[in-house]
């Protein structure tokens, strides 16, 4: 009991709880589709266990959707608009920091701390983490909050997550709405 305890203050430090914002990638059922269901299942559920844990702890949330593919699955938009600190931003392309409004958002939260979840991993969610890693940004994802259309969870070896295990916090090992 005494590690978990131990375990949940350390990860609430090291991602700085009160200056994290999370954002949502394409959680469109356009781009969800394909993804094997029972990983999209889990990924869904594990999302809408950390935005109800968003909404308990005032973090706040940008729901990011690519504008020619309709709206963001009701499972999510669901909780997340019952949040205090709620954003919606829609994109053309695949880095959401083409969007000024992101960008301007992620200002006006003073965040530093960026957790990200959707689909594709290896496209729009990497391209934007990346573009928030050169900017300073400190990022982070757990590996049932993420996948790419077919291959759904991506396997350990594969290069986004070697990528993101070298320049952010990629989490493996707990129940990812533990994590806040």
């Amino acid at each position: 009991m005494c590690y978990n305890i131990y375990i949940k203050n350390l990860i609430g430090v090291l991602m700085n709880l009160n200056r994290l914002v999370v954002v949502v990638i394409d959680m469109q059922k356009h781009f969800l589709k394909n993804v094997p269901k029972n990983d999209r299942e889990k990924m869904i559920n594990n999302q809408v266990a950390i935005l109800r844990k968003c909404k308990k702890k005032n973090i706040p949330c940008i729901i990011v959707r690519f504008d020619k593919y309709a709206k963001t699955i009701s499972q999510l938009t669901n909780v997340a608009y019952s949040l205090n600190r709620i954003f919606v931003v829609e994109k053309s392309r695949d880095n959401a920091f083409n969007n000024s409004l992101f960008v301007d958002i992620l200002e006006i939260l003073d965040c530093d701390s960026i957790f990200f979840f959707g689909v594709n991993a290896s496209g729009c969610v990497w391209k934007t983490a990346a573009t928030a890693k050169n900017k300073g940004y400190k990022i982070y994802t757990h590996k049932e909050t993420i996948a790419n259309d077919e291959q759904g969870f991506l396997s350990s070896d594969h290069p986004f997550v070697t990528w993101f295990t070298r320049m952010g916090v990629y989490f493996t090992n707990s129940n990812p709405s533990e994590l806040f």
